[in-house]
């Protein structure tokens, strides 16, 4: 029989209390009615001692399943009775007392400095409580509890944790991997995160974290395998994505890790291509006969131990997970409603929707951007690119630039670097930018640096905010539902939890907005109401048992070629691709692995048999790349024995002929099966003619890239080219049209070169070159030639511009360092490459930045004043 405390007593229900309930219900009235400015409607009267009361019962709460709820509930009373009443000693007074309690210590620094408990044994406790919690290596800095039971599971062998996002799921890694360098631990470490825009921030938030200590403890930051410190004796922090990392593995099979954080894991439930690669990388390590510490950290979801089922063996998952709803902010919900034009309130505890007031139907979407966001720092979030790019421009043309040096001096050189009629540059000028996944980095970086201190002000962005990417906002306006597709309640929450950063405040403003034809006040209230379910790993949810039947009907007969299925997104059919690629390598080495576990049940043992028979002999063309199907490799070392197939020649000025560049493409095209497998962009046919046109624009852009062209310089250039031959199209507000010397038009280019290259110039034709390097290498050992995946991946032909993003700049930095190599570049008493300290006092700050953060980093390629 199961024994009855006190406390379950005292807190069992309490949730329900009427009188609470009413209470915080009007908190919430009074707090939007001060946050719309609405005082035409009456104030609700409120209790506030009584409230308080509350929420300091709530605050001590041990109920077994609602702690953490009740907790929460108390911080957020204590925080918006502050905001409505900012000069009440008494609310002041509990707001200290509410935040301790639940260990908010940081909190408690940013709004309740001066709290002293009137009880002794309070203050005592508070002090021990403190002394648990006190981050290592770091002086008055303390874990959240729930970080502090996170942190210390980092040393079992495998662990999965999930919690909201601004719990700082990240930070307790870093915390962790600098205690373990400040300690003088010898070993590496790597971290997974989905997008190269988060090894960006991560290898920037590493670098302040450990700074010196970098050099001192013999550690470096790697982000790519072709990173000139893998040459040399150091210990590694690798800071790279799935496929980068699976990359390194293939090329260095013997480097050891000893811990591998997986950042943003829910990513593994995502149906499409990208998944795969957390399987193989995690399966490749776990099999090894030391394999590393594997921690995987997602958001939100309610059972992360899900992913533990990557790894052969886990018994008993639930001793090696923990699933947090604890926040240090609490975000505060409001619809704004353009069909109806109605302003709601919503209340997380009765989880409904209460109108405000009507608002006139002139006022506009910008119009509450504006108003909302006076002395705030706003991020407007929509779906669509384009939308983003208007609403941005729509939003600056009401503003007078600032005149502040940092944001003219950004503005300048977004024009200098990517083109003077770039929209984005006349409204940094005024505190305003966009944010999406293919900015140029140097800029992206500077955009959020310039957000994070305050000068720019209102930020429009897509769906690169769900991704990971931290920036400390008091108001969030979320102007669609949509994320590609239908917006997942996991994805949704996560964008959420973007608002409110606690280094700055205790509650951030989250505004659903309701825009005519495109957005559902339904479908945002059943997002709100709707508890996030129990993830699946993709490889349970995208493959029908039929699918996983075809597979292994295919791979019997000897073939590797899985048939395209048109009713498949093509994100889906590259899942299907790769799952079938994982498991012919397993078949044919004889390793389980939890893709062939998944095979199963239509997999029998005379299946295995049957397969590996009929891939006997074949074995030297398979290998744990999972980008290429069998049939592809083993026609692309057909085509390379032959002897007629070379990467095109680099003439004088670093480009390719065209023509040649192209006639490549096309051969590759052929031997990879594009228009099976890319078919949608390598592959993509014209519905008249059959011609490969996107092809042809891409070896366009590609031999621009690595004749290291400068951006501003490749947009100029394809101006030019579309204005003589007039053949060029843009694509406009959805559609494409003949390009004209125009500002939407140009910057309709730019966008499009922009996403070229990031999607298909450094991802996908990245891949394809990498594989086949590796084949012409395999096939001629003793062959030189001029590697385009090396082109393509440093963009230049340039051997101090490569050696300069080996050892980490960027491509820009590098181009512009090498243009003014006299005050940069010398050489060493070895006659080995070296920087002056003058860069570090470099006039672009962008390549200040860059200078100081490779300093820490790469300390030896610096020239000792």
């Amino acid at each position: 029989m199961e024994e009855t405390t006190i406390g379950a007593v005292l807190f069992d229900g309490i949730e329900e209390n009427p009188y609470l309930n009413e209470l915080y219900d009007a908190i919430l009235y009074n707090y939007g009615r001060q946050l719309f400015g609405l005082t035409n409607l009456p104030e609700k009267e409120i209790s506030v001692p009584a409230a308080l009361r509350f929420a300091d019962i709530l605050s001590k709460s041990v109920h077994t399943q609602n702690e953490e709820t009740h907790k929460l509930w108390a911080q957020e009373i204590v925080a918006l009775l502050n905001a409505l009443h900012p000069d009440d000693e008494l609310i002041q007074y509990y707001l200290g007392s509410v935040l301790t309690s639940v260990s908010n210590f940081r909190g408690v620094s940013l709004k309740a400095a001066d709290y002293v408990s009137a009880d002794l044994l309070d203050r005592i406790f508070t002090q021990v409580s403190k002394e648990y919690l006190r981050i290592p290596e770091a002086e008055n800095e303390y874990f959240f509890r729930a970080q502090k039971e996170i942190y210390e599971k980092f040393n079992e062998p495998y662990f999965s944790y999930s919690a909201p996002t601004s719990l700082g799921k990240s930070y307790i890694m870093r915390t962790f991997i600098r205690e373990q360098i400040a300690k003088g631990r010898q070993c590496n470490f790597a971290i997974i995160v989905p997008t190269k825009a988060l090894i960006n921030e991560t290898t920037e938030k590493l670098t302040e974290v450990l700074g010196p200590e970098l050099k001192e403890k013999n550690y470096r930051i790697v982000t790519s395998a072709g990173a000139m410190a893998l040459e040399e004796e150091h210990n590694f922090i690798f800071a790279m994505t799935p496929e980068r990392l699976l990359y390194l593995l293939i090329l260095m099979k013997d480097i050891p890790i000893e811990y591998l954080f997986i950042d943003e894991a829910h990513k593994i439930s995502k149906k499409d291509g990208r998944s795969a690669f957390y399987y193989k990388v995690v399966d490749m390590l776990s099999q090894r006969s030391t394999p590393p510490h594997i921690i995987f950290a997602s958001p939100n979801i309610p059972n992360p131990e899900v992913y533990l089922q990557l790894i052969p063996d886990v018994a008993n998952r639930e001793n090696y997970k923990i699933a947090t709803k604890f926040s240090p902010v609490n975000q505060e919900k409001f619809l704004i409603d353009f069909k109806r034009f109605e302003l709601h309130y919503y209340n997380e505890a009765t989880q409904k929707l209460t109108k405000y007031c009507s608002f006139p139907e002139d006022k506009g979407l910008l119009d509450f951007v504006r108003e909302l966001g006076e002395g705030a720092r706003s991020i407007v979030y929509s779906n669509s690119k384009d939308n983003v790019v208007e609403y941005a421009l729509q939003y600056a043309a009401q503003l007078q630039p600032l005149h502040d040096s940092d944001l003219d001096v950004l503005a300048q050189d977004i024009r200098q670097d990517v083109h003077g009629d770039y929209y984005l540059a006349d409204i940094v000028e005024k505190g305003v930018a966009y944010h999406m996944g293919y900015l140029p980095s140097t800029i992206r970086a500077r955009i959020e640096s310039l957000y994070k201190d305050g000068k720019i002000h209102t930020l429009f962005c897509t769906s690169t905010l769900l991704e990971g990417v931290n920036l400390p906002a008091d108001n969030l306006f979320i102007t669609s539902h949509k994320n590609g597709g239908d917006m997942s309640p996991v994805d949704f929450r996560n964008l959420m939890g973007r608002v409110g950063r606690i280094e700055f405040n205790l509650y951030g403003n989250v505004f659903l907005v309701c825009i005519k034809r495109k957005t559902k006040k339904e479908r945002f209230l059943h997002l709100l109401q709707e508890k996030i379910v129990p993830q699946q790993l993709s490889l349970a949810t995208a493959l029908t048992p039929e699918q996983k039947t075809g597979i292994v009907s295919v791979l019997k007969s000897g073939q590797a070629e899985i048939p395209k299925d048109g009713s498949l997104p093509p994100a889906e059919y590259s899942l299907i691709r790769k799952v079938a690629n994982i498991l012919l390598k397993d078949i044919v080495s004889g390793r389980a692995s939890r893709v062939k576990k998944e095979f199963s049940d239509v997999l029998s043992p005379e299946d295995e048999a049957a397969i590996a028979a009929a891939f006997a002999g074949r074995e030297h063309s398979l290998d744990d790349d999972i980008n290429l199907s069998l049939d592809q490799t083993e026609r692309l070392a057909r085509e390379i024995r032959s002897g007629r197939l070379h990467y095109p020649a680099i003439r004088i000025g670093g480009k390719a002929d065209y023509n040649e560049l192209r006639n490549f493409l096309e051969r590759l095209c052929d031997i990879f099966k594009w228009e099976t497998y890319e078919y949608d962009t390598l592959g993509f046919q014209n519905k008249s003619s059959g011609a490969h046109t996107k092809l042809s624009h891409y070896a366009f852009v590609l031999n621009q890239w690595v004749s290291g062209m400068s951006l501003n310089h490749m947009v100029t250039d394809s101006i030019d080219y579309y204005l003589s031959t007039g053949k060029g199209k843009v694509k406009l507000k959805g559609q494409y049209v003949a390009f004209k010397n125009e500002p939407a038009y140009v910057n309709a280019l730019i966008s499009g070169m922009l996403e070229d290259i990031e999607d298909v110039i450094l991802f996908r034709i990245a891949n394809y070159f990498l594989r086949f390097s590796q084949e012409y290498r395999a096939c001629f050992p003793d062959a030189s030639f001029t590697d385009w995946y090396e082109l393509v991946e440093y963009g230049t032909t340039n051997p101090e511009a490569v050696w300069l993003q080996r050892n980490g700049f960027t491509r820009e930095a590098a181009a512009y360092i090498t243009e003014k190599r006299s005050q940069y570049i010398t050489f060493d008493d070895n006659d080995q490459l070296r920087l002056k300290p003058a860069l570090l006092e470099c006039e672009n700050l962008s390549i200040r930045r860059e200078a100081e953060q490779v300093q820490y980093n790469s300390p030896e390629i610096y020239l000792e004043s």
